[in-house]
């Protein structure tokens, strides 16, 4: 159900529910969503199972370019349903009445790089009992306690010297970390705790003895939608943390001798031996190998019209 990658390096990205394209180049990492992203791309949104009767399928988007009721579901595995295998039917369907949970979740980059759970009981969900997910009113993955989570195979960064990342979603607790780009890893650090206290961390680190955090101002109620954009550019000079596409704290780029050696991207779970854990919601997210602000914020405009973020 994914799209094929071609020899192309140029990606035209959805910007908001208006059809507006960007067009960014040799710089998408990964990219998630609820909605087409990426203009070309034809797989499937995400991998689901029903809670009820472990059946599993691919959603397709629907006739408004995101997860829907009328979203066509292709049938992976039957579980104990009366659906076989390669069948087709509508993800209200699918779901009526049951809850549904996230399996995969499919890179829209081209780069194959997938985030996926395949633990039953720590997948995150989509679906709560026959009612889907949503930030203010645009579908959304639901994390309701700290254990569930995705993760990806393989590295999703291979530097951090120019590096961004942007994610649309909800905290539900204090010390919630949505992402890490480096698992759980201790020393090497890639990640954003929102919130912690009242205000926004931001770790950087390519080793535990090199580490640099900025810290900016939180300011929101919990089960808040918002849109935070992460960067570091050695080439810009610039280190940035951006809250609903405004400038929240910016320093000085870190230019890291040693970078970074891992990179697999965990959304939600716990990381740090419990120090920080995520429950809240997810909508969108997007690595880019790039730190130019201009290239974010226009991805950012999109995002926050689409989204209704603050």
């Amino acid at each position: 159900m994914k799209a094929a990658r071609t020899a192309s390096t140029t990606y035209r990205f959805l910007s908001s529910h208006l059809a507006a394209w960007l067009i960014f180049t040799n710089a998408v990492s990964a990219a998630y969503s609820v909605r087409r992203l990426v203009l070309g791309y034809n797989g499937a949104i995400m991998r689901v199972r029903n809670g009820t009767n472990n059946a599993e399928g691919d959603v397709a988007f629907d006739e408004a370019n995101r997860i829907g009721a009328n979203g066509v579901v292709t049938i992976t595995a039957q579980g104990t349903s009366a659906w076989t295998v390669g069948s087709t039917i509508a993800l209200s369907t699918f779901y009526s009445g049951a809850s549904v949970f996230v399996k995969t979740w499919y890179d829209q980059s081209g780069n194959g790089r997938d985030v996926a759970n395949t633990t039953a009981g720590t997948q995150p969900r989509l679906v709560n009992a026959g009612t889907l997910e949503a930030i203010n009113g645009r579908p959304a993955v639901n994390y309701p306690t700290t254990m569930m989570t995705l993760t990806s195979s393989a590295r999703v960064v291979n530097s951090i010297n120019e590096y961004a990342a942007l994610y649309i979603g909800t905290s539900q607790a204090n010390n919630a970390t949505p992402f890490s780009l480096n698992g759980s890893n201790t020393g090497q650090r890639l990640a954003m705790h929102v919130p912690e206290g009242t205000s926004i961390m931001s770790d950087l680190a390519s080793s535990a003895t090199a580490y640099v955090r900025q810290t900016g101002t939180w300011g929101l109620s919990y089960n808040t939608g918002y849109m935070m954009s992460q960067l570091n550019s050695v080439t810009s000079n610039l280190r940035q943390v951006r809250l609903n596409g405004a400038v929240n704290v910016t320093t000085t780029a870190t230019n890291w001798a040693t970078d970074v050696t891992q990179g697999t991207l965990q959304l939600g779970g716990t990381l740090y031996g419990a120090t920080y854990a995520f429950t809240g919601k997810f909508s969108e997210f997007v690595v880019m190998a790039t730190g130019v602000a201009a290239t974010n914020t226009a991805l950012e405009a999109g995002s926050k019209a689409y989204f209704g973020t603050p």
